[in-house]
């Protein structure tokens, strides 16, 4: 890894996205929701500055990848990368990419981290709600919900709408389900509603 200083950088703005790897095609999207950020992006190869952002990060990589390094954080792993494969970079942690070859295609959603804490707010506490970080690895639901966000938000044109709404919740809800470590709340609850009067004293 050449390039260890670290640069700070919204993945879904072109000038900054362009000061890490020259960008070949570039488009970004409103999604409607307040947070959340979606952009496609098609980049040259080789090695990427070392990044850090406020937000947590999704990857789609729309176009194999062999023979290519990730850092995250400080773990580094080498990735043979297939289409559909997703790859998540937690807010602040530094991430690197070093890939040999030509272009890489991809989308990027980004997610503020109060985007996740308030919806999972009834449920679990959300100070202690923490992003794994997770190299390149197949997740069907997160490719599909991304290709059709996409889709839907060029046919609705950049406006948002109800599906795109419902998608990015599933999203989140996923993430929060399958990508994230937390402590859960346990609320005290009057459990005699639910059971034999006898039985309550």
């Amino acid at each position: 890894m050449k390039n260890k200083q670290l640069f700070i950088a919204e993945y879904t703005k072109e000038s900054e996205l362009s000061q890490t790897a020259p960008i070949h095609y570039f488009k970004s999207y409103e999604t409607g929701s307040t947070g959340v950020r979606m952009c496609h992006v098609v980049h040259e190869g080789g090695e990427t500055r070392v990044m850090i952002t406020p937000n947590h990060v999704l990857c789609i990589h729309l176009k194999p990848e062999l023979a290519s390094e990730r850092r995250i954080d400080d773990r580094l792993l080498a990735e043979n990368v297939n289409v559909g494969d997703v790859a998540i970079i937690p807010a602040h942690a530094p991430h690197w990419q070093g890939i040999e070859q030509e272009t890489v295609e991809g989308i990027v959603i980004s997610l503020e981290p109060h985007v996740l804490t308030d919806l999972a707010r009834d449920a679990i506490a959300p100070d202690r709600i923490e992003m794994l970080p997770t190299f390149a690895r197949s997740d069907p639901l997160i490719y599909g919900i991304g290709l059709n966000l996409k889709a839907e938000l060029e046919l609705s044109e950049n406006c948002g709408s109800p599906y795109a709404e419902a998608l990015i919740d599933a999203l989140c809800n996923h993430l929060l389900k399958h990508y994230s470590v937390h402590s859960p709340v346990f609320k005290q609850r009057s459990w005699c509603g639910g059971l034999n009067r006898d039985r309550c004293g």
